[in-house]
């Protein structure tokens, strides 16, 4: 299903399941959930843990790899994961919604992720409270307008030995349905 994001600004196919984060109903009255930043977007699932953030930036300066790995590594930061495993980058097709030049890279990887200071499950190598996520990072670059585009998938899961191939499977679909679907129709969203 399309949305609009950014009032309308742009828009994407995001899954149906997927609720915008600012409000959910309750008996069909819509409250409020969580205070999303203005240059973000935040769905979450309705039946899991799973999110959706599509965020604008300031375009970071350098190659495209090196700003892809420097993205991945700071929102593993921000979720103070513990460990990360990156998995081999791609160069996605570029995207018919949008009409500037532009790049698009996706990156995935795990994170164990949760607070530093925690005491070891004996029989995991993970601490007994952290939350394993899958994480699928793409990058959709447009130096025209000095903005970095985000989207960034979270999935948390149970399986701490994921291999690549599991992981380029989990998220192939929403590459080609939802980021494939992307389109920006207001140019002033960039000042």
């Amino acid at each position: 299903m399309s949305r609009e994001l950014f009032g309308g600004a742009m828009a994407m196919r995001i899954p149906a399941d997927f609720i915008d984060a600012r409000f959910v109903s309750i008996a069909f009255y819509p409250i409020e959930f969580r205070q999303v930043p203005d240059n973000q977007e935040v769905y979450v699932h309705k039946n899991s843990e799973d999110s959706l953030i599509v965020e604008l930036v300031e375009m970071l300066p350098g190659k495209d790899l090196v700003c892809l790995r420097e993205h991945f590594d700071e929102i593993a930061e921000c979720n103070q994961a513990e460990q990360v495993k990156t998995i081999e980058p791609k160069q996605l097709p570029l995207l018919k919604g949008i009409s500037d030049p532009h790049s698009v890279l996706a990156i995935t990887g795990t994170m164990v992720m949760g607070k530093r200071q925690r005491k070891m499950n004996e029989s995991s190598q993970y601490p007994s409270d952290s939350k394993l996520a899958a994480v699928l990072l793409v990058l959709v670059r447009l130096p025209v307008r000095s903005t970095d585009l985000l989207i960034t998938c979270n999935c948390p899961f149970d399986q701490p030995n994921v291999d690549s191939v599991d992981l380029w499977a989990k998220f192939n679909s929403f590459i080609s349905d939802s980021i494939s679907s992307l389109e920006i129709r207001d140019w002033t969203l960039f000042g």
